[in-house]
């Protein structure tokens, strides 16, 4: 039921255009935003930045790949006020991996991350 609202999330955003690269409020998993994706690559990434002032768990939150509805649920990883981490897929993925296939369309296609209440917290889309 959880990934039927995660990807009716995401055809709504789409939908109404509101699918971007912001995020809100002010609880600590909220901080953290998706500044880039790397998707024309046999080592695609998701680039990943804590932009609060205190350590943010990221167990529970879900990253979702909206052409192919592909999901990846952080387990305990720890991000620090103002780090950065790549969560990578593809053949060629290195460091902490989501798959070794392809998550990413190369022409259009966008990626949403929830927190651990299934509520918005950042998104990046590319393409038309």
């Amino acid at each position: 039921m959880r990934q039927i609202i995660i990807i009716g999330t995401i055809l709504f955003m789409c939908l109404t255009s509101s699918f971007s690269s912001t995020h809100g409020s002010n609880d600590a998993q909220k901080n953290i935003q998706i500044i880039e994706v790397h998707y024309i690559s046999a080592d695609e990434y998701v680039l990943f930045k804590n932009n609060g002032e205190e350590t943010v768990n990221m167990e529970g939150m879900v990253l979702v790949s909206s052409s192919m509805g592909q999901i990846y649920q952080f387990e305990k990883l720890f991000l620090e006020p103002g780090e950065t981490f790549r969560l990578h897929s593809g053949p060629e993925a290195s460091g902490l991996c989501w798959t070794y296939d392809y998550v990413h369309n190369d022409t259009t296609d966008g990626v949403l991350l929830t927190d651990k209440n299934g509520e918005y917290v950042s998104a990046y889309r590319w393409g038309r």
